[in-house]
């Protein structure tokens, strides 16, 4: 289960049943352009043979994401937190993949002797990227040249 607010839990049944109902009303849950889902939960990437179903087949599979990143295993939520802030920060500058936005992560993790940055599962493409409209890019290579 996911905790979202005060104590509120979706389960990946909560969110296919969701996508059902949309989808009976003819509509998708995402269209153009399709989201990264990056949960950062213990166990949120779990897959075991006693799952019916899982976020990765909810979110990925049914809700027809771009890709899911998550864990296998408990996380500590501090560590987990630097991981989320410093990959996010690396994946929104200019031409960054999901498998550079990772690697980067992962070698300060381990620069340190911390292996967390391991426990961290990509189901995507490896050169997943943020697409930047012309304008902003523009904008931003304006500001840098300063």
């Amino acid at each position: 289960m996911l905790s979202i607010g005060k104590r509120q839990r979706i389960s990946a049944q909560d969110l296919i049943g969701w996508m059902d109902v949309a989808a009976r009303k003819g509509r998708r849950m995402w269209t153009d352009p399709r989201p990264l889902v990056f949960v950062n939960a213990c166990g949120s990437a779990q897959i075991t043979p006693e799952d019916l179903v899982d976020y990765l087949g909810a979110f990925v599979g049914k809700g027809q994401a771009a890709g899911l990143i998550g864990t296998e295993v408990k996380v500590e939520q501090g560590q987990a937190m630097q991981l989320a802030e410093s990959f996010f920060a690396r994946l929104l500058e200019h031409g960054a993949t999901v498998e550079q936005a990772l690697h980067h992560v992962r070698s300060e993790f381990l620069a340190s002797g911390n292996l967390f940055g391991l426990v961290y599962t990509p189901y995507c493409l490896a050169d997943l990227a943020v697409a930047i409209p012309f304008p902003a890019r523009e904008q931003v290579a304006i500001e840098t040249s300063r």
